[in-house]
């Protein structure tokens, strides 16, 4: 399908019987991002000098990246359905890493291939663990040819977090937390079966949705959270909260 990916070395000969399939030309020299969680893996595998394109800077907390995207250095492509083709056609990527959600208005990918552009569709975000959504660095490796690298810094991640993951399991005065912010008359806190609860459990914390079964966001009402979180120790996750006014 459109979906799957034949990586081709660089000089190599295409191989036969994928003429549904999208072949793409490895290493990679050039990259556009859908999501600013893609950025942490460019950057640590070494590669963030590829980038050419994300969605939107807003978002981004890489410095080099965030500077070179106000220089007009790094182009900013739009969201969803709405993504800049033109703009796109013009910087030909060699990929577009994006991702799915299953709502049109949201799924960049079939307007990126209906044009005629790579449209790489990264999952990480459907992980309910953080080591979950870590070892997707492996898959953003593979277009660069730097497979041998992420292993070694997954295996490296996963040691550490199980470390320290093992050591706040001593704590007796677990602090409670709430996350996020109220968004058009709704506050998303993280679901109890989501990464960020995982997170917060395996750093120690009391998460006062920790019993929820959702693995995504919960809607709640202000008053809803009020009643829970008033007196937490914790806030986190505020987005662009930047006063107590």
């Amino acid at each position: 399908s459109a979906l799957e990916y034949v990586l081709v070395q660089c000089g190599a000969p295409a191989p036969t019987g994928y003429d549904e399939t999208q072949l793409i030309e490895v290493p990679i020299q050039s990259i556009a991002t859908m999501s600013t969680s893609y950025l942490p893996f460019l950057d640590r595998l070494g590669v963030i000098d590829r980038l050419v394109a994300v969605d939107d800077a807003t978002y981004v907390n890489n410095p080099t990246v965030v500077e070179k995207a106000n220089a007009g250095d790094i182009a900013q492509i739009g969201y969803g359905a709405g993504i800049n083709v033109e703009q796109l056609i013009e910087l030909s990527p060699d990929i577009v890493m994006t991702y799915g959600s299953g709502s049109p208005d949201y799924d960049a990918h079939p307007v990126l291939l209906n044009a005629g552009l790579h449209a790489v569709v990264n999952a990480e975000w459907l992980e309910s663990s953080p080591l979950g959504r870590a070892e997707w660095g492996k898959f953003i490796a593979l277009f660069f040819n730097k497979e041998a690298e992420a292993q070694t810094q997954f295996a490296e991640t996963a040691q550490r977090y199980e470390e320290l993951a093992a050591q706040a399991t001593a704590v007796q005065d677990k602090p409670t937390v709430l996350t996020d912010s109220e968004y058009q008359g709704s506050w998303y806190v993280a679901g109890g079966k989501s990464f960020t609860a995982q997170f917060l459990a395996d750093a120690g914390a009391d998460y006062l949705w920790q019993d929820d079964e959702s693995t995504g966001s919960v809607g709640l009402s202000f008053e809803a959270v009020y009643d829970v979180a008033a007196d937490a120790d914790y806030w986190v996750n505020i987005g662009f909260i930047n006063s107590r006014a």
